[in-house]
């Protein structure tokens, strides 16, 4: 059975997990329903992209050096927790690797966590994650000519 892109891209909708997918040149692939909702981002306009624009200017460097360490094998998975907005999520990113071994991607997963946010509060186990996707630390537009739509170039 061969699984058609239509039904593929019906599948990732419909998962409740924000799923984001970059190809070998960082450019992003895949932005489902889930990833729109929780990061209030277009996947139109974000498929295509560079994950880069995702991120605020500062964070550039620490963003390429995660990816580096994921494709040279150096760490990884990387996780943690993210304040994305004033919401709790916890994301999970790892390589993709093809048949032959050769580094595919980067898989991003998002999860809303605001029920386990709340739990290890109230067990007084709750860190609070840096805030992200406001002012300074907001993703920028997904192309550089639309600057002014998300924020800062």
């Amino acid at each position: 059975m061969n699984l058609s892109l239509e039904m593929l891209q019906t599948v990732l909708d419909g998962l409740s997990v924000a799923v984001i997918v970059t190809d070998t040149e960082n450019n992003i692939v895949v932005f489902n329903r889930a990833a729109r909702e929780m990061l209030a981002q277009d996947p139109a306009s974000r498929i295509g992209s560079s994950a880069m624009r995702c991120h605020p200017n500062k964070s550039e460097p620490a963003v390429q050096r995660m990816i580096d360490d994921l494709k040279n094998r150096v760490y990884g998975p990387y996780n943690g927790w993210v304040n994305f907005q004033g919401h709790a999520v916890y994301e999970y990113i790892s390589s993709l690797w093809d048949q032959q071994g050769q580094w595919a991607g980067t898989l991003v997963e998002v999860h809303d966590a605001a029920d386990k946010a709340e739990y290890l509060r109230r067990l007084g186990e709750w860190e609070e994650a840096w805030a992200e996707g406001v002012g300074d630390r907001a993703p920028r537009s997904p192309h550089p000519e639309q600057a002014q739509e998300y924020g800062p170039a």
